[in-house]
C-alpha cells in the first residue's frame, strides 16, 4: 500500500469518528435499540416457533442444536425450581 493510501485511509478513518457515529469498539455491549414487535398479531405459540428457529439458525450451528436443546430443559428447570440460569 503506498503511503498516499495510507494517509487517505487514515483520514477517513479520523472524518467518520468526527462525524458523530459510533465505532465498531463502542458499540459492544450496549443494548440494541427496541423496535417494533412486528409479528404481534400472531398467535403466540407461533410467534415462539418463529422466535426459536430464528435463535437456531443465526446463534448456533445445526450441530449445537440438539445440545442447545439439552441445555435450555436445564435452565428452564433450574427457573421453575426457583434457582438461577448458572446451576
Amino acid at each position: 500500500m503506498s503511503s498516499d493510501r495510507r494517509t487517505k485511509a487514515a483520514r477517513r478513518a479520523a472524518d467518520a469518528s468526527d462525524s458523530g457515529l459510533l465505532s465498531p469498539a463502542e458499540l459492544w455491549g450496549k443494548p440494541l435499540p427496541l423496535r417494533p414487535l412486528y409479528d404481534a398479531a400472531l398467535p403466540f405459540d407461533e410467534r415462539v416457533a418463529r422466535a426459536w428457529e430464528h435463535i437456531k439458525n443465526t446463534r448456533f450451528t445445526f450441530e449445537e442444536h440438539d445440545r442447545l436443546r439439552e441445555v435450555l430443559v436445564k435452565l428452564i428447570e433450574s427457573e421453575q425450581r426457583g434457582g438461577t440460569a448458572t446451576e
